[in-house]
Order: structure tokens, then C-alpha cells, then sequence
């Protein structure tokens, strides 16, 4: 997995990534589905995900690095803690204002289809790479059956009267898992050898614990847990949200 913290000052491109089909039709492609976990936004940010319904190829390739481009998509207004679901070979962008925490497949493959019309100081644009996109479009893999979600690693244990637990699924797909917690408490999980865990601290500091040492998790910093560390501890003495991200 990559993991990234993504600060969009302006409009980040428009682009789409292959999936495992359409990487058999693009020479050195390597698929990539994603996540993105809303961390905070200006009042007016919004992310662009899918494109609308009844827009045909030939209108989108109209409309291709022209700003219009975006009457096309599904734009949604960002909202804090608000998590979304980017299948390989779907349409998105992320746009200004949004501080973004993204957990993707290990793949660089990225086809830009709109950089919105700009240009260097030279007058250039971008380049664009609208026929691979197509491509994404065309040998998409059909939609497949949801992947099972479950949570059996976590025991919680209260510490005060204020203590609070609570699971929130964000992403379950082939290729990782991630979930939020909100915790005030103390949390025990373990890793299984199946996968490493990363943890990310949202909105307050952590306490971790594994055999007997401790650590601080502060506010922003994330930490990876090794697949054979066993069982760890986490504790949080206020309503702390917590990303954790696995492979699937």
C-alpha cells in the first residue's frame, strides 16, 4: 500500500487509474483502486468522483481538458471524516481546499484526461493521456461481489465513565481494509502475520503499547505496526479518531 497525506491548494488534475482488466491492454500499466478520508476542508471544497450518468464518450471527449469538463462529473461537497471509495477506472479529482488522507494500491499508473484548461509560464499544457483513459472506460472489470467485512482483532476496555468505542467501516475491497475508530479507552488488537497494520491520529495524541514499551502517537503522525508484532495497545484519554489500514 501507499499511504499519503494530500494538501490540494488548487484543483489537482482529472484522472483515472486501470484496473486489473484494462492493465492486460496498457503496456506497463499497474492497477490502482483508492481511498480518501476527509481530514479538513475550506468551506467551499468539493471532490469530483464518477462521471454522471447518460454522458456518452464522445461528449467527454469534448469537453477534454476544457474546464466544462467538470458539468460532467459527480461532485460532492467535502465534509470532515466523510470517506471515499475510488474503484480502479473511475473518474475523479480532488479538489482546492481539501486536506486528504489516501491509502491506495502500490501503483504510480495515473492517466491525466483534464488538467482544466492551464498552462506553464512557457504557454504549454500538460501532458494528457485521454486514449489510455478511454481504454480504463472501456475493459473496466465488471462490479464484483462486496468483500466480507468483519472486525475480530479488538477488545476494548473502558477506563472512566466517559469511556466510548465505536467501529466505522470506510474501505473493504480485494486489496486493503481500513476502518475508523473512535476511541476514549484502551484498545487491544493484534496483527496475524497476514498483514501489517498502519495507524493514523486523526484529532488527538495516542499512547501505544507492545511488550511493555511505550510510544506517542501525536496528532497527524502515523505509525506502522508489523504483521508479526502480535498483540499492541492503544489508548486514548479523550474521543480520539483513529485511521487503521491493513492489506485485505
Amino acid at each position: 500500500l501507499l499511504l499519503k497525506i494530500i494538501d490540494a491548494q488548487k484543483d489537482l488534475s482529472l484522472q483515472i487509474h486501470p484496473d486489473e482488466e484494462s492493465c492486460k491492454h496498457l503496456e506497463g500499466a499497474e492497477p490502482k483502486t483508492e481511498m480518501w478520508y476527509v481530514l479538513d476542508h475550506t468551506d467551499d471544497a468539493q471532490i469530483m468522483a464518477g462521471i454522471k450518468e447518460g454522458i456518452t464518450e464522445e461528449m467527454f471527449r469534448s469537453k477534454v481538458n476544457d474546464p466544462e469538463v467538470r458539468d460532467l462529473m459527480k461532485i460532492y461537497d467535502s465534509s470532515k471524516g466523510q470517506a471515499y471509495f475510488i474503484k480502479a477506472t473511475t473518474m475523479h479529482a480532488i479538489g482546492a481546499g481539501n486536506l486528504i488522507y489516501e491509502i491506495q494500491q502500490n501503483s504510480n499508473t495515473t492517466y491525466r484526461v483534464s488538467d482544466w484548461g492551464r498552462v506553464d509560464k512557457d504557454g504549454n499544457p500538460r501532458q494528457l493521456h485521454v486514449e489510455e483513459a478511454m481504454t480504463c472506460m472501456k475493459y473496466k472489470n465488471p462490479d464484483s461481489t462486496p468483500v466480507f467485512y468483519s472486525v475480530k482483532d479488538c477488545k476494548y476496555t473502558p477506563q472512566s465513565e466517559e469511556s466510548f468505542f465505536q467501529i466505522r467501516q470506510l474501505a473493504c475491497c480485494d486489496f486493503f481494509k481500513v476502518e475508523e475508530f473512535s476511541l476514549n479507552g484502551q484498545l487491544e488488537a493484534y496483527t496475524d502475520d497476514s498483514s501489517f497494520h498502519t495507524l493514523y491520529a486523526v484529532n488527538g495524541d495516542l499512547q501505544l503499547e507492545h511488550k511493555r514499551k511505550s510510544y506517542t502517537l501525536k496528532l497527524g503522525q502515523s505509525c506502522l505496526i508489523p504483521a508479526k508484532a502480535g498483540e499492541y495497545c492503544v489508548t486514548a484519554d479523550s474521543n480520539c479518531k483513529i485511521i487503521r489500514s491493513r492489506i485485505s
